[in-house]
């Protein structure tokens, strides 16, 4: 009898391609070792029979992530001096859950990994081990500042707070927000944006995500003048730093459901105090040079 493994679906071997369907069977029959005879009314000559497979199990691959889910977990710690002066760190990490232990796991580590560096933590340490580097180090900076500053009133805080908008079986994207607060009082933040291809296994860049960056530049010069108010590509040179001829193409780039996201973060490519430009791109606007069925489900 043929049992059909928990990873097969049934149905049957004519769908779309009849020969694909043979196929198929008759790997899933070699692979089990099944032989089925029939013995003839003649002498004992035996016959295979392979066409029982017209209903049998039609094998399908699928991405070790297409069933995971994703959680929160915060890594905090809190160092205060008296009470009314702390310094704290907070890391809101994703955390991936679902099957393939092993390969899940792996992931978890590789892109915790790569999120602690926004926060200083070193690349080669786990996320746990990273973020006591991490701690150990601000609760430093406090001490040494308080300590040359006695008479200010200090709180100083650290934040990296991660969400992730997409993860289907081919990526994953994640947005991370990072935030300081220090000696001067102002509130530093940062966004970063990762997408991650679970096939080729690699983080995305705006290389991999367009099809051809030449004609993307337009594209993407028009929507940088549309956040910034500016109203010609010609006045985006006046807002750059002086080491860029043009606008560059985006460090942080990204999959998004409704199309590619863009950010340029405060003093990325300005000297200027222009504020943090952050733009989707639709599907429509991109014109085919990403297409939303190679990257979402």
């Amino acid at each position: 009898m043929l049992n059909c493994s928990k990873n097969s679906r049934p149905a049957t071997l004519w769908n779309n391609n009849p020969g694909t369907g043979i196929l198929l069977f008759f790997t899933f029959a070699a692979n089990q070792r099944i032989q089925i005879f029939m013995k003839t009314k003649h002498t004992g000559y035996l016959l295979t029979v392979c066409l029982l497979g017209i209903m049998s199990c039609q094998l399908t691959t699928s991405s070790p992530s297409a069933n995971w889910t994703v959680e929160s977990e915060s890594f905090f710690k809190r160092y205060c001096i008296d009470n009314q002066q702390c310094a704290e760190v907070n890391l809101i990490m994703p955390l991936y859950k679902g099957e393939h232990s092993a390969t899940l796991g792996a992931f978890n580590d590789k892109i915790r990994r790569h999120l602690g560096t926004l926060a200083n933590a070193p690349a080669d340490q786990p996320i746990e081990i990273g973020f006591d580097t991490v701690t150990t180090k601000f609760f430093d900076m406090f001490n040494s500042f308080k300590a040359q500053n006695p008479n200010t009133v200090e709180n100083w805080k650290l934040e990296l707070r991660s969400s992730v908008p997409v993860l289907n079986s081919k990526i994953t994207t994640v947005e991370a927000v990072s935030m300081y607060n220090m000696w001067d009082k102002r509130e530093l933040t940062s966004t970063h944006l990762i997408s991650y291809d679970f096939r080729k296994e690699k983080y995305l860049t705006t290389a991999d995500l367009v099809s051809d960056t030449i004609a993307f530049r337009p594209i993407l010069e028009a929507a940088f003048c549309r956040a910034q108010n500016l109203t010609s590509p010609a006045e985006i040179r006046n807002v750059l730093s002086p080491n860029f001829q043009r606008l560059p193409l985006p460090r942080y780039i990204a999959v998004m459901p409704n199309g590619i996201r863009v950010v340029y973060n405060y003093s990325e490519i300005s000297h200027l105090l222009i504020p943090l430009t952050d733009f989707t791109l639709s599907w429509e606007e991109m014109k085919g040079l990403s297409e939303r069925n190679d990257w979402l489900d």
